[in-house]
């Protein structure tokens, strides 16, 4: 039967997304087998207090290491050059057309020019403006199609005696935004004071060689009409239009203003261009940085759980200080590096710091001054993986004979157990 841990452990972790340090080669495997032989040859022997505290207390070491080892290996990798940085475009004229990265390792280019002819344009029908107050349509219920993407909607709605005509506009409105057709309706008012309604297409772009993008229609209408021509909903006063643009000269068509490049760089035209814009690719220092800062975040979350188990285990306490022995022996790399180790043992970035870290090569020197520190984490990351059970309240029953050690098999794996309720 499933326990109420295992409950805890799909709750809390099972839903997180997989990381690719989750794969391990034939050989790293065999480390790892090996390291728990090692544990469990020289582990004393000793009887474990399980109750359901300690399972979870368990898991969420065990869950921490994993996330701290991973973090850690992203930044060796980055540092031992076994990864490419990511890379970022950049777009010399950002209010024209803005770019973003969206690439899978190098960007097949280093950079290229386009230029904006025209943007993508939606369809606009604005009707007659009209005097808001006037009551020139007939109480009784009235229709009308809207006909978009190949699918038909039916609109109908209600003149009262006392409707004016601006009413009839804004009910119309309201019903064609509540309808969520792909088109959005409001009331226009022109220096005179009259209402017009404009129906306009939530997309751009010509599709499929047509010219518009909806129709609005009561020819068909089952109740009443003359409400489109009277407010005069099938006047198109904007036809859609394709965005027209060159890329390094070849000129190219597109029925909407974002789009993909070379399924690398992700575009949104804003405006014409009076001059070619250039886009370029570059590594992005920021990744750096950014993984610097989630390293330290994940360092400081463990710092956080391992006060807090403390406060009811011995072993949090025991976790506590192991973490704060690292962190005392490389204070100085650290803080000439730009971090501030607090009082709570929890680190931190100064201002110093996080300029450096926007410099590419003041962020490469100090991920390298960084190396001793975040090398003694990983081999605690993997201490705490191997043996999450080291922690737990327990009583040692018997010390083994050093000169005759012997493996016991279930000493570190105990973990493993205490998913299921008849495993320990």
């Amino acid at each position: 039967m499933i326990s109420n841990v295992y409950t805890y452990y799909l709750s809390q972790y099972a839903a997180k997304p997989g990381s690719r340090h989750d794969s391990h080669k034939k050989s790293e495997l065999r480390n790892v087998y090996n390291r728990m032989v090692s544990i469990n040859r020289t582990s004393p022997l000793y009887k474990l207090n399980l109750s359901e505290d300690m399972q979870k207390l368990a898991i969420d070491i065990k869950e921490s290491a994993i996330e701290l080892k991973d973090i850690s290996s992203e930044l060796n990798e980055i540092e031992t050059g076994d990864i490419e940085l990511k890379q970022k475009a950049v777009s010399s004229d950002e209010d024209t057309v803005e770019v973003k990265y969206v690439g899978k390792g190098k960007s097949p280019v280093d950079e290229f020019q386009i230029d904006v002819e025209q943007l993508a344009s939606n369809q606009i029908n604005t009707g007659h403006f009209l005097q808001p107050r006037s009551k020139e349509l007939e109480e009784g219920t009235y229709s009308f199609d809207i006909g978009i993407s190949g699918v038909t909607y039916e609109l109908q709605f209600n003149v009262e005696k006392q409707d004016t005509t601006g009413d009839i506009q804004k009910k119309i409105s309201q019903l064609i935004n509540k309808s969520d057709m792909g088109v959005t309706a409001s009331v226009l008012t022109d220096s005179l004071g009259n209402t017009a309604l404009s129906i306009q297409s939530d997309s751009t772009g010509v599709r499929n060689m047509k010219p518009l993008i909806f129709t609005v229609s009561d020819e068909q209408s089952s109740f009443k009409k003359g409400a489109v021509d009277y407010l005069g909903l099938d006047r198109t006063v904007q036809h859609p239009s394709n965005a027209i643009f060159a890329v390094d000269g070849d000129v190219r068509y597109s029925a909407n203003n974002s789009f993909t490049i070379n399924k690398a760089f992700e575009l949104t035209l804003k405006k014409p261009s009076e001059e070619p814009v250039t886009i370029k690719v570059e590594e992005d220092a920021q990744a750096i940085a950014d993984d610097i800062g989630n390293f330290m975040e994940s360092y400081n979350r463990v710092i956080d759980f391992a006060k807090n188990s403390a406060e009811k285990f011995e072993g949090g306490g025991r976790l506590l200080n192991e973490f704060e022995r690292i962190t005392r022996s490389y204070h100085s790399m650290l803080e000439e590096n730009g971090f501030q180790v607090n009082s709570d043992g929890k680190i931190d970035l100064n201002e110093a710091g996080r300029e450096k870290l926007m410099d590419k090569e003041e962020a490469a020197r100090i991920l390298s001054g960084l190396d001793g520190f975040r090398s003694s984490v990983m081999r605690k990351a993997d201490s705490m993986m191997s043996n999450p059970m080291e922690y737990l309240d327990k009583k040692v029953v018997a010390y083994k004979n050093p000169a005759r050690s012997f493996t016991s098999p279930y000493s570190s794996s105990t973990y493993a157990g205490i998913m299921f309720d008849g495993y320990y």
